[in-house]
């Protein structure tokens, strides 16, 4: 599970700018680069990862650790949906951020450490996501 994470934040560490930068767009400006960026050829590589990890991350047997690296995995593969409804919410930094917090859950878990709690930006993705997936029909 690791090496995917890893591998993940790598490929964000290469994200086009032009997904990466909001300032001095308007909204729909941004909500066409956004629907660019769903179909660039960066993030159909990004969405090869979500595989792999997705089956380690359902192996894993301690219910809150697969649950919040299943939503980490989830909400980094929607990252332009989110990133339409909040902009800049998703940019390169705040996703290494998220995949971080879910290396130091699966280290602490594999330590047998107590799986420290969720932090922002991960709990602001969630929320939105969360949100998003319950105002549709």
């Amino acid at each position: 599970m690791a090496s995917e994470l890893i591998r993940i934040r790598h490929h964000l560490s290469i994200m086009p700018d032009e997904f990466n930068n909001v300032r001095g767009r308007d909204r729909i400006a941004w909500t066409g680069t956004m629907a660019a960026a769903k179909h660039s050829e960066w993030n159909a590589t990004f969405d090869d990862f979500f595989g792999p990890a997705e089956v380690a991350a359902r192996s894993l047997r301690d219910e809150i650790l697969r649950t919040r690296l299943l939503d980490v995995l989830e909400i980094l593969g929607f990252w332009w949906a989110l990133n339409t409804f909040e902009p800049g919410l998703m940019n390169r930094n705040s996703m290494r951020e998220a995949v971080r917090h879910a290396l130091e859950w699966l280290g602490a878990w594999q330590r047998q450490e107590r799986i420290p709690n969720p932090k922002p930006p991960f709990t602001q993705m969630r929320e939105l996501w969360n949100q998003i997936q319950k105002d549709q029909p």
